[in-house]
């Protein structure tokens, strides 16, 4: 037996709603599926990106043409005039001609009764001192995030 998160009356443990007050006892997670997928995608994405792309780090062989490439990337990527002209319901293809540069990293999912969500990250935490996460759904943009440091 547990108590209710509401009404603290006794009811079954394995209870998903109170039998007095009719409570949800489910955490967040376990009431939003859908989104809890998404949170997770979006997170994997920002983790790999953080880790993904070790290419393009300098070299003691050549560090010096490696760097000035970095700094000019650097001041080529610019994430608040990118993030700004994406935009809600354009394709994959639109955001790469605005970015201008192929994704760090892709994470792809079908989700039953949704479609396919994907989730890209653009730009390097390291080189480009941030990143934009676009989260897509069925081929179209949903959702975007920046990170900047």
């Amino acid at each position: 037996m547990k108590k209710c998160k509401s009404c603290h009356a006794e009811i079954p443990a394995k209870a998903t709603k109170c039998s007095k007050c009719g409570t949800d006892q489910r955490n967040w997670f376990r009431r939003h599926p859908i989104l809890t997928g998404i949170l997770v995608l979006v997170v994997i994405g920002i983790i790999g990106s953080a880790t993904g792309n070790k290419s393009n780090q300098t070299n003691t062989s050549n560090g010096n043409s490696q760097a000035s490439q970095q700094q000019e990337q650097v001041k080529k990527f610019n994430i608040d005039d990118i993030y700004a002209k994406i935009e809600s319901g354009m394709t994959e293809d639109q955001v790469k001609e605005i970015i201008t540069q192929d994704p760090i990293n892709c994470t792809e999912s079908e989700m039953q009764g949704i479609g396919t969500s994907k989730v890209c990250t653009y730009g390097n935490v390291f080189l480009d001192k941030g990143a934009i996460v676009v989260t897509y759904l069925n081929g179209k943009v949903n959702t975007k995030t920046k990170s900047q440091y």
